[in-house]
C-alpha cells in the first residue's frame, strides 16, 4: 500500500465487522487511525487467548469426558429411587454445563465461524442471569421478565451470549453510581409471523442524538470505565443483522437507554432432534474395536462403555502401542483414535494400521478448540469425528454407525 493509500472510514459508509479494507486516496483521519490501532490490539489479545485456551483444551476435555461418562455409566446401574442416583445426575449435569461453557469460550476466543442453530432464548437468558449478576456488581440491580411464549430463534448461541454481555457491560459503564438494568423478553407481531423482542434497558446517563447516530459504528464511544464500547456495540449490531433481525436504541441524555433486539421466531427443530438422538438406544455389536487414547481415564471409559454393548476392545496409549497390538489382536473392525496423539496424527495411525487391516473403519475423537486434522483432511474424515466430551451412549452409537458404514 502506498503512502497515500489509507483505510476508509470517514467517507460516511458504516464499517461492519468482517468488512474488507477499502483503499482510498488521502490522509489518514485521526479517528480511523485510532480505530485501526484498537482493532489490532484487540486482535492480538484474542489470538493470545486463543492459543492459551487451545493449549488447555485437550486435558480439560479429557477430564470432562471421564466425569460425564463415568457418572452416566453408574447412573444406569442404580434404581430411580436410589439417593446416590440424584447426586450422580447432578454431577453429570454440572459436567455438561462445564462442557458447554468451555466450548463457547474456546469458539469465541478463537473467533471461529458462526454456527447458527435453533436456541431457546428464554432458557439462554436464565442461564446467563447468574453470570450477569456477578458482572454487574452489587450496586446495580438486575430485573428480568422472561415471559415469551415463542422464544426459539436461529442464531449462534455463543454470539448471542456475547451480545447480551456486551449490552450489559454498556449498561454497567453508563451507571457508575449504580442503578437498574432490566431485561425483558416477549413476542411481537411483525412481517412473516411472530418475532421475539429482547429489551435491555438501563437507568444510566443515556446517549445524545450525535452519539446515537454513530452508536453501531466501529468507533470508540467514551464511557466511564470503558474505552471501546463502540466496538462492542458494533459487534452486537452485526450479530443481530446476521441472524435476520434488527437492533435499535431509544435514549435521551440523563434518561437511560433502551436497546430493542428483534429476532425472527423459528421452529425448535435441531434441539428436538438432539433430544431424540440422546435418548435413542444404540444397537449392540460383537466386532473388535481398537481404542488409541493417551489419557488412561478416557481409555477406561471407552473400554467399559463398548464392552457393555458387546464389543471386544483392545486399547493402546500411543501409535507404537497401536501398531504392535494390530499385529496380534486378530481382525480389527473399527479404530477409535485421538485426532492428534503424542506427536503424530490419528490419520497417520489409521493409514498405517489399515494397510495391515483392509476394510478397517475409523472414528476420530477431538475436543472443541483442537484441530481435528492438519492438512489432508477430507469431507469423509469430518463426518468421522466424535467431539469430546462424549457420553458412553453417544460413543456406542457412533461406533455402530461407523461399523454399519453410516
Amino acid at each position: 500500500m502506498s503512502e497515500r493509500e489509507t483505510v476508509s472510514g470517514s467517507s460516511g459508509r458504516q464499517l461492519k465487522s468482517g468488512d474488507s479494507a477499502e483503499v482510498v486516496r488521502g490522509p489518514i483521519a485521526p479517528d480511523d487511525l485510532s480505530l485501526v490501532k484498537e482493532m489490532a490490539l484487540q486482535g492480538q489479545k484474542m489470538e493470545a487467548i486463543g492459543r492459551l485456551s487451545a493449549g488447555a483444551a485437550h486435558d480439560f476435555n479429557n477430564l470432562l469426558t471421564v466425569i460425564i461418562g463415568l457418572a452416566d455409566l453408574r447412573i444406569s446401574t442404580l434404581a430411580p429411587a436410589d439417593p446416590v442416583r440424584k447426586d450422580l445426575e447432578e454431577i453429570r449435569a454440572a459436567g455438561e454445563r462445564a462442557a458447554r461453557i468451555t466450548k463457547d469460550v474456546l469458539r469465541f476466543s478463537r473467533r471461529s465461524d458462526s454456527e447458527p442453530k435453533s436456541i431457546d432464548v428464554v432458557e439462554r437468558l436464565r442461564e446467563l442471569e447468574r453470570v450477569l449478576r456477578r458482572v454487574l456488581g452489587e450496586d446495580i440491580e438486575l430485573a428480568t421478565r422472561l415471559d415469551a411464549k415463542l422464544s426459539w430463534v436461529n442464531i449462534d448461541a455463543t454470539q448471542f451470549d456475547v451480545m447480551i454481555m456486551n449490552l450489559a457491560g454498556q449498561a454497567r459503564d453508563s451507571m457508575p453510581s449504580g442503578g437498574i438494568l432490566g431485561i425483558e423478553c416477549g413476542n411481537v407481531a411483525g412481517p412473516g409471523g411472530p418475532w421475539l423482542e429482547v429489551r435491555v434497558q438501563d437507568s444510566g446517563v443515556g446517549f445524545t442524538d450525535e452519539e446515537k447516530s454513530r452508536l453501531f459504528e466501529l468507533r470508540q464511544i467514551s464511557r466511564p470505565g470503558s474505552r471501546s464500547m463502540g466496538l462492542a456495540l458494533a459487534s452486537c449490531h452485526s450479530i443481530v443483522t446476521d441472524a435476520g433481525g434488527s437492533l435499535r436504541v431509544e435514549s435521551d441524555p440523563g434518561q437511560g437507554a433502551l436497546f430493542r433486539l428483534l429476532l425472527p421466531v423459528c421452529e425448535r427443530g435441531s434441539r428436538e432432534a438432539m433430544a431424540r438422538e440422546s435418548t435413542a438406544l444404540p444397537s449392540r455389536g460383537t466386532e473388535t474395536v481398537m481404542v488409541v487414547e493417551d489419557d488412561a481415564g478416557v481409555r477406561r471409559l471407552c473400554t467399559e462403555a463398548l464392552e457393555r454393548e458387546g464389543y471386544r476392545v483392545v486399547c493402546a496409549k500411543d501409535a507404537a502401542d497401536a501398531l504392535a497390538l494390530s499385529r496380534h489382536a486378530g481382525r480389527v473392525h473399527l479404530l477409535i483414535t485421538n485426532s492428534v496423539i503424542q506427536g503424530t496424527s490419528g490419520r497417520s495411525i489409521f493409514e498405517r494400521i489399515s494397510y495391515e487391516q483392509p476394510g478397517l473403519r475409523v472414528l476420530y475423537t477431538c475436543g472443541p478448540g483442537e484441530e481435528a486434522f492438519e492438512g489432508r483432511n477430507s469431507p469423509e474424515d469430518e463426518r468421522s469425528v466424535l467431539r469430546k466430551p462424549f457420553s458412553p451412549r453417544r460413543l456406542a452409537r457412533r461406533a455402530r454407525t461407523e461399523l454399519d458404514g453410516r
